[in-house]
């Protein structure tokens, strides 16, 4: 079963940071999506890059659509988002190819 990544919503009184969740090789992930949310992926890596992989839930004529592939380097924390609910769902589903990722998902309210 995924892990869940835990979120975070933006609001102007301020909402303390959840840890973020390490990343599951075997069991991926799971995000909830309602379009406004983003992920933070970092690597902690000092020497790789690695990859994150987010799935499409949308198909094109019957076929299903290549999942979304990044690379996030070495030492680096990238954002990425937010996620149309008609093609990546309302749970988002990520791969990741190392435990050296963490994430954490943030929804502007």
């Amino acid at each position: 079963m995924a892990v869940e990544i835990p979120v975070v919503t933006f609001t102007r009184n301020g909402n303390p940071m959840p840890t973020p969740v390490t990343g599951d090789v075997d069991q991926g992930h799971r995000m909830p999506n309602d379009g406004r949310t983003g992920l933070i992926v970092k690597n902690a890596d000092v020497e790789l890059a690695h990859a994150v992989t987010i799935n499409l839930v949308r198909t094109v004529d019957g076929q299903a659509v290549v999942p979304r592939t990044v690379s996030v380097p070495a030492s680096t924390s990238v954002a990425l988002g937010p996620f149309n609910p008609g093609d990546y769902g309302g749970d988002v589903s990520i791969g990741v190819d190392s435990t050296s990722l963490s994430l954490l998902a943030v929804r502007v309210a």
